[in-house]
């Protein structure tokens, strides 16, 4: 997730999604260490966190190959497709799986993970990367922490800490920062230049 802002940075991009980036970053190291970011250097980076990384990496290089190559399919034939690939790389384990049967226990997360979370998600998200470009959408990435907290202390009756509510305020700012700051860094750059010359 740390990554999807890494694409495209160049001096044409906005201001706030510079700044953006960077508070929504701090935000996300203080509500996922809770509080305590130095935790990451006590405990390293284990194999979980090298899978996520790499995940992070490959979603962001997805979001702007999207953008670049622009690929001139419907939204729905490209959402088909990429579903088709997911079965194919899925199946092994599927089929290695011990048990597949389906209960009254598990039929809900069965149909969110089925309609929700594999088409209208990623149906919305190629939506966002086409109208809004790689960088602002990818901004919106940083809220999934926020939105994953707020479910857990609804839903799942886990306590409101100070961290939620800082690290959660500041990806917010951040995220609002990238939103309404749309200064390119060109004419900033080219302000700060002129001001230089007539000193």
């Amino acid at each position: 997730m740390l990554f999807c802002h890494a694409n495209e940075i160049n001096p044409n991009n906005q201001i706030g999604i510079v700044i953006g980036t960077l508070l929504s970053l701090i935000g996300l190291i203080w509500l996922i260490s809770q509080g305590d970011p130095m935790i990451f250097f006590m405990q390293g980076i284990n194999s979980g966190q090298l899978l996520m990384f790499i995940a992070a990496l490959s979603y962001s290089l997805y979001g702007v190959l999207t953008k670049h190559w622009a690929i001139p399919l419907p939204n729905w034939q490209s959402l088909y497709i990429q579903i088709s690939f997911a079965v194919i790389l899925l199946l092994p384990n599927f089929l290695l799986a011990k048990t597949v049967e389906i209960t009254a226990a598990n039929i809900n997360l069965i149909l969110f993970a089925g309609i929700a979370a594999s088409l209208l998600a990623p149906y919305l998200w190629i939506q966002g990367v086409f109208r809004l470009g790689a960088n602002t959408t990818s901004i919106f990435m940083n809220l999934a922490p926020v939105f994953t907290a707020i479910i857990a202390v609804l839903f799942l009756n886990e306590k409101m800490h100070s961290y939620h509510l800082i690290g959660g305020g500041v990806v917010l700012l951040g995220v609002i920062l990238a939103q309404q700051l749309r200064t390119p860094l060109t004419q900033l750059f080219n302000h700060l230049r002129c001001n230089t010359n007539k000193k």
